[in-house]
């Protein structure tokens, strides 16, 4: 199969994906709390299971998404997500205790913290960064029509089996997103270019003292000479610019112009 066929196929798979992903980036939403509470959960209690899946997004957030970048295999991640989802409505359907209702909500929102970044990677090597803008578009519309339809038949399927319909439409949603990421085909996809690296750029893998890094990039400000009125300094700062216009190796018409580097700043009292 040539690319140009493979990334046809692979566009009608990425915004399958992305249709069906909706439901699960969501879970049950607001359906869980009336679940519970027909099995006769208080609202406190409730709110605290909703309280511990919200708190576990926010915190994996960073984690999924440095996970993600350093991956080379989006599409098990994606894979992954899927079976957190169906693994949680399971749980739900199985056991309305406590802690099995709040491990179901962390393992729903890793999930919903990590399928986005893995669709967004995934789609970057298969468009470059030339198509990535646009495909990105198509994406998103795609997953607000998911999003809709999710809902309408939840409502649907809630009012008409009851509400243990919702989760199977979970577990239906989940599957379709683990067909649809593996119709994709492999060939589509740029493993390098879908981790952000730049034609011939060195893979240093994931480092973990990435914050290190930063802190050693951070502005570093030198103050020289005072010179001029009082309270005023002459500052120069060794920030690497990173900006294609503004290198500091090779020639640079910023050699020639210091005062790019230098500041006055007026100390205010």
């Amino acid at each position: 199969m040539s690319r140009s066929s493979a990334l046809r196929r692979g566009q009608r798979s990425i915004q399958a994906l992305n249709f069906f992903m909706a439901d699960m980036q969501a879970g049950v939403g607001p359906f869980l709390g009336v679940f519970l509470l027909t099995h006769g959960w208080q609202s406190g209690w409730i709110g605290s299971v909703m309280t511990i899946g919200g708190v576990a997004g926010v915190l994996m957030a960073a984690p999924a998404g440095a996970w993600v970048d350093s991956s080379y295999h989006k599409q098990g991640l994606v894979t992954i997500c899927g079976l957190c989802t169906m693994f949680a409505s399971g749980v739900i359907l199985l056991s309305q205790s406590f802690w099995p209702v709040a491990i179901s909500q962390v393992g729903t929102a890793v999930a919903g913290a990590a399928i986005g970044p893995a669709v967004a990677g995934i789609t970057l090597g298969m468009f470059r960064q030339s198509g990535f803008n646009r495909q990105n578009g198509w994406n998103q519309a795609y997953n607000h029509a998911g999003n809709a339809v999710g809902a309408g038949l939840s409502g649907l399927l809630g009012w008409k089996f009851g509400l243990p319909a919702i989760f199977f439409l979970a577990v239906a949603f989940a599957m379709a997103s683990i067909a649809s990421v593996f119709s994709i085909p492999r060939n589509c996809i740029d493993d390098r270019i879908a981790r952000g690296l730049a034609p011939g750029e060195t893979d240093q893998g994931f480092n973990f003292g990435m914050f290190a890094s930063l802190q050693a990039e951070s502005p570093r400000l030198t103050p020289s000479q005072p010179s001029g009125p009082p309270r005023r300094h002459r500052v120069q700062t060794s920030y690497p610019l990173r900006a294609p216009h503004l290198r500091l190796r090779g020639p640079s018409s910023l050699h020639s112009r210091p005062q790019t580097f230098l500041r006055q700043v007026r100390c205010v009292p």
